[in-house]
């Protein structure tokens, strides 16, 4: 599982990721001093700086809530019923790389600014596909509708005559 991750992974990404960890580490020093210098001034209340922790985290966990609200009331919802074979696809997937179980996946309309973007959001796994990337291919039912309702037999469909 691991030796697939790894095949997966671009080159720069364990580069970027450190890089990543050492400017967060940094800022996160740069503020506990501030901090500490603030209180050990007599400058800065805790008091102040607890109450607008607070409100941002509430405006954070407000924000997740809208959007997994707008997600699920405006995209659509990869499924079993709904695009079986992208369903089929996400679930393969994330069963190769070892995931416990697969992201849901969305599709939605973004004018083809972009293709798919995959987000941890509320503790979940999300994939979201452009409508411009799913194209509809037609399914042996389908194709049999409309091959009875033309007259015209595709291959490999049956017509039962």
């Amino acid at each position: 599982m691991e030796d697939l991750v790894e095949q997966m992974r671009h080159a720069k990404e364990r580069r970027y990721g450190g890089l990543m960890m050492i400017c967060g580490g940094v800022l996160w020093g740069l503020l506990a001093l501030m901090l500490l210098a603030s209180i050990l001034n007599g400058q800065g209340s805790i008091l102040a700086l607890v109450l607008y922790g607070a409100l941002l985290w509430g405006a954070i966990e407000i924000g997740k809530i809208l959007t997994h609200a707008y997600i699920y009331g405006h995209y659509v919802l990869i499924g079993p019923e709904q695009f079986p074979e992208l369903h089929q696809m996400v679930t393969e997937g994330a069963a190769n790389i070892g995931l416990p179980e697969a992201p849901k996946a969305f599709v939605f309309n973004s004018a083809g600014l972009i293709n798919a973007f995959a987000h941890r959001l509320m503790g979940g796994r999300y994939v979201w596909l452009t409508s411009a990337l799913v194209t509809p291919t037609p399914t042996p039912k389908s194709a049999s509708l409309s091959a009875t309702s033309s007259g015209i037999t595709p291959p490999g469909i049956s017509t039962g005559a």
